[in-house]
């Protein structure tokens, strides 16, 4: 989730930097890509977990995944990404 905290102040940053010069519409593919990032870091923090991708919909669930240690071993979503 490290990644996701980055690319949110990265488009965060972006759009404070260039939003005044650049038309809405553009400020909007700017951030698009980061949105997108963290919307995929997301997803498979939910399958470490051993949970579905929906649960990342499920709103303040978000803030549980930063906490909550992942299964250990192998789920049904694969094998565990330190192992």
């Amino acid at each position: 989730m490290i990644t996701a905290i980055f690319m949110i102040v990265v488009s965060l940053g972006v759009g404070h930097a260039f939003a005044p010069k650049l038309p809405p519409w553009y400020a909007g593919l700017v951030v698009l890509p980061c949105m997108w990032s963290y919307v995929v870091q997301g997803v498979k923090r939910c399958h470490d977990l051993g949970k579905p991708w929906w649960w990342f919909l499920i709103p303040f669930y978000i803030l549980c995944i930063f906490f909550e240690a992942g299964e250990r071993g192998a789920n049904e979503f694969g094998p565990a990404p330190k192992a």
